[in-house]
Parts: C-alpha cells; structure tokens; sequence
C-alpha cells in the first residue's frame, strides 16, 4: 500500500521542528505538556501528528547532544582551563553575534536578531552550568592542583575535548539534514501513526468543529484579519404580501441553504472552472470554563470538546446570543489543478499553495432582525527558512554534508555555546508540574497558539498573493450575498434595506492595519487593499 504524501506545509513544519529549536519547543509545550488545552484548527490541510513526532523526535536528538558538548566543555575546562579560557571566550562572542541567539526564534514576533542583553544574561547562565560541572568532575575525578609552573599531565586532552564537542555539534547538523532529505523530501509518504491517547486526541481535535480559544483572537490558526463586514435588517414581508408581519426565517435552514450555494461553486463544471474550497461548521466559544455546578457542557473527562453534534450545532444556530458562536468557515483555494490544453497534455502541474485565505460566515436571526457577517482572515506562507527540504539531495554523501556545512560559523558557536543552557532548560521543564484544572473553579481550557501561525512569515511575501486573497474573498462575497437574497425572497422577506448595506459595502472601502478595522470593508471603487502586520 503506498503510504499519504505528506501535504507541503506538513514537510515545512515537520523540518522547522530540526532547524527552529524555537519552533519546537512552543508547539510541543502548547500541546503536549499543556494536555488540558485546546487544538487550534489545522486550517490548509496540514497535519499536526508528524509535525509533533518530528518535534518530540528533534528534542530527544537535541538533549542528547547538548549534554555530551556540555560534559566535553566542561572536561576541557578541567584538562586546560588556562588554555581552554580564549577559545571559549571567543565562541562566546560569536554565539552572543549570532543571528537568533542561543536558539533560532520560534514565532512570528521573533526575528532577526535576539536581544545582546538577554544573550549575555544566556551566556553568563550556561558558564555558571559548565564552572559547576568543572568543580563537581574536578572533585570526582580527583584532579589535583600542580605546583607553579608546572603543566598537567592531562593537559593535552583538553584540546581533544573542545574539538570533541565541535566535532560533535557537526555530527548533529549532518544527521539532521539526513533526516530531513530521507524523510520530508519533496512527495514523501507518511510514515507512523499517532502513539498514545494524546497524539490520538490532538489528530482528531485538529479536524472538529469546535474550538475553544484563549485570549483575544476567537479565530486561532485561521491568520491574519485583513476584510471584515457587517449587514443588519428587518425581517418584514414585501408590501405586496398584504400581510407586513415579519416573515418566518429559520436561521438552520438558511444556513443550509447558503452552505448549499457556496457548495455549487467547487461542483458546478460550467461555466469556468470550479473553485476548491473547503467549507465546514466551525463553533467558537471562550475557553475560560466555570465549573461551580459541575463538569462544564463543552468539557467531556475535565478535557475540551472538539466535536458537536448537529443537534447541538442547531442549538447554537439558533441561539446567537450564547456564549458560542456558529461560523461557516471557507477555506480557498489551497490547493491547484493541473492545467491542460485542448488535447489534455498538461501544461503546468497542479500546485499547491501553503497560504490560505479563510471566509467566516456568521449569520443570525434576532428580534425580527437578520444580522450577517463576513471575514476574510488571511494565513501567510510558512517562512522561507524551513522549505530547505525542498533544496536537499535525496542520497547521503558529499553534496549532502556540503549542504550541512554551508551554514555559517556564527551560528555553529551559538550551538556550541548554549549547549549548557539549553541543557539547564531541558531539565527545568521536565521537571514542570503537571497542570490540574480540576483544583480551579474557573480554568481556561482555550488554545494559546497555532502552530500553522507560529511558522508563518510576517505577512503575504507577493503581491500576487495578496490579489489571489482578495479574489477570493469578492467571489464567495458576491454568492454569499446572493444566496441570502434568493433565501429571503423565498420566504417573503422585503430585500430592498439588505440590497441597500450591500450597496454601501461595495462602495465603501477600509484598510485593515495591525489587526484592527473601521467601516464596511475592503473594496470598491477608491478602496484600498492592504495586509500589513495584521495580528492573529
């Protein structure tokens, strides 16, 4: 049986997890120590299970290395520590100039450089982790003081030691870029499957349809807000019905029937091509519980739901002014066809695209009222740094540790150098308290992070991506807004205030900046499009 291939943004996470220790360490503390949390959406396609096997994989490689280069700098320190003392200050120094720090940044909001402040308090640390190292060994191994003048028998090994641990990080950086040409190359199979209930729990939580969020943003792991509208109007009969009375509108049933005619677009084969989109019923609640009267209804086993039924799902349709909230949430456009000419030979090959343009539909029916809104978040291209294994040979040998090698000497003393902190952080975080909501009336059970989004450039890199979303978003608008007036002239419903907001939505046009947004939306004659630095 041939195995899945590997969705592109899978491979790109799955290799952050070798190259960004950053990465890793926020994705596997945000969802596998922190178990009572929720999964934000995998939004694209992707697929968290290999991700997180590469990254617990990655920190058990990692630990290891890092504690023999700390036992080899400490021995050097021990064999020679007068002659030891200038090499190690000045790896030191380039470790403090290199890009990311002791570690490269996880996370959109670390880049570029780390701050030399933080990374000579980091420095200071590892050296006080090493001198402790030096003083318990030197008692150990019962390595006495010579007298003056006199060199150690041992001294020698002290070069051996420090070209050891050099040796050693080297080693580590081939058998990563072995790892990542053998395993995440470009159409690579899925290999494994979820170990343990929680990898189990965290493969299926990805794809439910509730999610429950921490903090600001309601929409984790759906990108960056760049459009955003709303449309409020009575729900009264046309004069010609005889009968003003507001009309009979089942909020389900128009969900349906617009789910139905944003369907058509990705089925329908004429006219044009169809667009591919994903369309699923998503449920956003606050994931801070209350638990005075007992287990909460969207906890199950002190855990997150991440699955409502359609009853369920109904219910809160129906009931917009609860504490969760029913969106249709469209993905668009995320992955390609093969282009062909008249005679079928392809002419370019289906592509496949890693940033993603999400469409929330919110629509509810209150006090004779219909309200809609629509969203247009965008999720940008996973950074450029992690699609190195899309560059690499699929065979080992010379061009591979090239490849390896081609990485700068600044950043081989950051590795060398932070071992000792890195090491120190590793064992304060096993040692960690394991969380326990059930002590706490009120917990907050929400998802803190994406790590879609955590692996995301700052914004769209092309301004052809920035146009694709923006098409996007005017195509499913415009079925959108058709859709509600088919609905509602079915049923009676006089359309003339929802065709007059649809009249000032195009024609009145606002920029989104920094995650916030005035007015109507972005579009229309003199509107200006714009993704800068929105905040997810």
């Amino acid at each position: 049986m041939v195995p899945e291939r590997l969705r592109n943004t899978t491979r790109y996470l799955a290799a952050a997890a070798y190259l960004d220790t950053g990465f890793r360490d926020r994705a596997l503390a945000a969802l596998i120590q922190r178990r009572h949390h929720a999964v934000a959406p995998s939004v694209g396609g992707f697929d968290l299970g290999p991700v997180l096997r590469h990254c617990l994989y990655s920190r058990s490689m990692l630990t290891v290395r890092d504690a023999a280069v700390t036992l080899m700098l400490a021995l050097t320190l021990i064999f020679n520590a007068a002659g030891a003392a200038p090499w190690l200050i000045v790896m030191s120094v380039l470790a403090i100039l290199a890009p990311g720090g002791f570690g490269s940044p996880g996370g959109r909001q670390r880049r570029g450089k780390a701050n030399p402040v933080s990374l000579v308090v980091a420095l200071v640390a590892g050296l006080l982790v090493v001198s402790t190292l030096v003083v318990m060994l030197t008692r150990y191994l019962g390595i006495g003081a010579v007298e003056e003048g006199e060199a150690p028998a041992v001294a020698w090994l002290a070069p051996v030691m420090f070209f050891g641990a050099i040796g050693t990080v080297l080693a580590y950086r081939v058998r990563i870029y072995r790892i990542l040409s053998e395993t995440l190359y470009p159409g690579a199979g899925r290999t494994g499957a979820e170990a343990g209930p929680r990898m189990t729990e965290i493969a299926l939580a990805q794809r439910g349809n509730l999610t429950l969020y921490s903090g600001e943003n309601p929409f984790v792991g759906a990108g960056d807000l760049v459009r955003a509208w709303t449309i409020a109007a009575e729900l009264d009969r046309r004069a010609d019905a005889g009968d003003r009375a507001p009309a009979e509108v089942d909020a389900v049933e128009l969900h349906r029937f617009v789910g139905e005619r944003l369907s058509q677009m990705g089925t329908d084969p004429a006219p044009g091509m169809p667009v591919h989109l994903e369309i699923r019923d998503h449920v956003i609640a606050q994931g801070r519980l209350n638990q005075l009267h007992g287990e909460h209804p969207l906890l199950e086993d002190n855990q997150p739901r991440y699955q409502l039924g359609d009853a369920e799902l109904h219910a809160i349709i129906r009931n917009s002014q609860a504490g969760a909230r029913h969106y249709r949430w469209i993905v668009v456009g995320t992955s390609g066809t093969a282009v062909t000419d008249a005679r079928g030979d392809e002419v370019l090959p289906a592509e496949e695209r890693d940033a993603t343009v999400s469409v929330l539909i919110h629509m509810a029916v209150e006090g004779r009222m219909l309200y809609t809104e629509f969203i247009v978040m965008a999720l940008p291209p996973v950074r450029a740094a992690y699609r190195v294994v899309d560059e690499l040979p699929r065979a080992a040998g010379a061009t591979l540790v090239l490849a390896a090698f081609k990485r700068s000497t600044l950043s081989l003393a950051r590795d060398l150098m932070g071992a000792p902190l890195r090491l120190l952080a590793r064992g304060f975080s096993a040692m960690s308290l394991p969380e326990e909501p059930e002590k706490f009336v009120v917990y907050d059970y929400g998802a803190r992070l994406s790590v879609r989004e955590l692996a995301a450039e700052r914004g769209i890199s092309t301004f052809l991506e920035e146009l694709d979303a923006f098409k996007y978003a005017k195509l499913v608008e415009e079925r959108l807004n058709n859709a509600v007036l088919d609905f509602l002239e079915q049923h009676g419903v006089d359309t003339a205030a929802y065709r007059q907001q649809i009249a000032a939505v195009i024609n009145n046009g606002t920029v989104v900046n920094g995650g916030t947004f005035t007015g109507s939306n972005i579009g229309g004659q003199g509107a200006k499009f714009a993704m800068q630095g929105a905040k997810s």
